[in-house]
């Protein structure tokens, strides 16, 4: 049996943070916030350095399988992300990066080369937009034996990151795993509120009422893995640009609750010039969030969802 698939048949109950707790992470938060800016340029140029130099391999056999995606103009600086992934204190067994078989065709940058050559697989598949991160890989295990962890391809990723994500889901192996989510907004009607009133969760316990958000990470156990590849490509067209609307909605109709491991919602450094025309500003700041999550949400759907507030 592999290692990834030996974790805890039943977990031990988990507690709720406390309220010091949270403020202990709000507290970690706002410093890291301030540092940022100074911070970031020692980062990456501590990973351009390990790009040009290392020999290491990005892998080990101890870890789960880790899938991405780029695009465009990002190929050139997808490297930053892949580098703070393999220096981390646990690695993947995989590190899969999936592109568009035409930026495939013209030749990977020197950065790349040098980490394929360290153990990275980079594979072409069809363009799905930010389904591309976890999708193909999906659909090329029938039957996976590890977690699945997604990681955005503008993220410097902390070293503790894998560790984490891995040490959480081994407390609680039925759910997926992350470090951002949001609690659903319902209205009185049983209706959606918009997706931008939502709050962020406060909670360390596994729901069905938690919405994951992909750009810090996210493990997905292999009971979701199998739920994934059932539900197929219906995603293209529901929610064809958003990822996350439609991980969430397979997850709750499967019964995988999902669960964010810090009780405030953690943020990473990204990497500079990435974010001026990612999915958020569309998804988010103009709506396009709610037309998705109104073509992919059916009443049965939102009823489930008010069952489980009903208790």
């Amino acid at each position: 049996m592999h290692m990834m698939r030996d974790a805890p048949a039943a977990p031990a109950p988990l507690q709720e943070a406390s309220f010091f707790q949270r403020a202990r992470e709000r507290a970690r938060k706002r410093v890291l916030l301030t540092f940022k800016r100074a911070l970031r340029p020692f980062a990456m140029r501590h990973l351009r350095q390990r790009n040009m130099r290392s020999t290491e391999s990005v892998l080990s056999a101890r870890g789960p399988v880790v899938s991405l995606t780029t695009h465009g103009a990002r190929l050139q600086r997808v490297f930053y992300t892949v580098e703070s992934i393999a220096r981390g204190k646990l690695k993947p067994s995989r590190l899969v990066l999936w592109i568009d078989h035409a930026l495939l065709d013209a030749g990977l940058p020197a950065s790349l080369q040098r980490l394929v050559a360290r153990g990275l697989e980079v594979r072409g598949t069809q363009d799905l937009g930010p389904h591309t991160k976890y999708f193909p890989q999906i659909m090329s295990e029938p039957v996976p034996s590890r977690p699945l962890v997604t990681a955005d391809d503008d993220v410097i990723y902390p070293d503790y990151w894998l560790q984490m994500l891995v040490d959480g889901w081994r407390q609680h192996p039925s759910a997926i795993t992350c470090f951002r989510a949001y609690r659903f907004g319902l209205r009185p009607d049983g209706q959606l509120s918009p997706y931008a009133r939502w709050s962020g969760c406060e909670s360390v316990l596994p729901s069905p009422l938690h919405f994951l958000t992909g750009v810090a990470g996210v493990l997905y156990p292999v009971d979701m893995q199998l739920a994934l590849r059932s539900a197929a490509d219906a995603f293209k067209t529901r929610c064809p640009r958003a990822d996350d609307i439609w991980l969430n909605v397979v997850a709750l109709r499967a019964g995988v609750p999902v669960r964010q491991i810090t009780p405030v919602r953690r943020s990473f450094y990204e990497v500079p010039g990435t974010r001026a025309h990612g999915l958020a500003l569309g998804n988010v700041c103009g709506g396009e969030n709610d037309r998705q999550i109104t073509a992919t949400y059916t009443p049965a759907d939102l009823a489930r969802l008010l069952e489980v507030i009903a208790g």
